[in-house]
């Protein structure tokens, strides 16, 4: 063997061991930490997405908060100067007066507290309301500007009328606790009563039933449906001769008795109204002939 050949043998070998050494170098130290950094990279993702997560949330509950602290910051509660029973007994009597929170009541003084910054009096009203009247002088007390909270509330159904031959209205006997608060140092006060609205109508009461054996009488000359005949119509008017023989102009939304008029149709020729008889629906068409 020749010494060229020797040489070329042993630069092999030491390729050979070389190489070795270089792929064993890349799979068992490269590979490993390239695979860590893989990981590593994912993880890092997943946490970048789970923090661009929390960054939209954070704006969120951020936006929700400014707007919870503007509310609050802008909430127009005010105390009076000293919390004065004869002070209160006036506000309590000018919303029991208004015509749509009227009630009559009776009312106590009760216990007070002293706070670390303010005063607590509580005072009890006793009285009967219709329900709407005394739903209502609960809403201004909740809603108005001076600041008074219902303690405890209770209340029952009770039946009254002025006339043996009327029917007994319903009315709703209530007694209720309300607290009044004044601070110690001076904050911002006032002690006039400012008229700030109503409640939303509410639909009906529930102390009464919804279907009842009572139909009113029709103590408003109304018209009576099943005693009236449709003599003519136009697109949104009804001519209609009553049981008396007069003759009537109604248009949708007229008001009869137990009802209103609901829909003129004048392809058909016919009106239809609405009716509520004790909590029953109906519905009467009346033709032209």
């Amino acid at each position: 063997m020749s010494g060229a050949t020797k040489k070329s043998i042993i630069l092999f070998i030491i390729f050979l061991i070389v190489a070795g050494c270089g792929y064993y170098w890349l799979n068992n130290y490269k590979v490993k930490k390239l695979k860590k950094i893989e990981n590593e990279k994912s993880q890092k993702l997943n946490e970048f997405d789970k923090y661009s997560k929390l960054a939209v949330q954070y704006d969120a509950v951020s936006d929700t908060l400014k707007v919870l602290n503007e509310r609050f910051l802008n909430k127009d509660k005010i105390l009076p100067s000293i919390e004065d029973s004869k002070i209160t007994f006036q506000y309590f009597n000018t919303l029991a007066s208004m015509p749509d929170s009227y009630l009559n009541f009776s009312f106590t003084a009760g216990g007070g507290q002293i706070f670390e910054d303010h005063l607590v009096k509580t005072y009890i009203l006793e009285g009967e309301a219709l329900f709407y009247n005394l739903f209502n002088f609960i809403w201004k007390l909740e809603n108005y500007k001076r600041l008074y909270a219902i303690q405890s509330l209770s209340f029952e159904e009770i039946k009254k009328t002025d006339n043996p031959e009327k029917k007994p209205e319903s009315y709703i006997k209530f007694s209720m606790a309300v607290a009044g608060y004044s601070p110690k140092e001076e904050l911002r006060t006032d002690e006039k009563i400012i008229v700030e609205g109503s409640s939303k109508p509410i639909g009906y009461n529930p102390f009464l039933p919804l279907v009842t054996d009572y139909i009113p009488p029709n103590t408003d000359n109304l018209l009576e449906v099943n005693e009236a005949v449709l003599q003519g119509l136009t697109e949104d008017r009804a001519y209609i001769v009553d049981s008396k023989g007069k003759l009537l102009v109604m248009q949708v939304g007229s008001k009869v008795y137990l009802g209103y008029l609901t829909k003129i149709d004048q392809a058909k020729k016919q009106v239809e109204f609405t009716l509520n008889k004790g909590g029953f629906i109906e519905t009467v068409i009346l033709s032209t002939k």
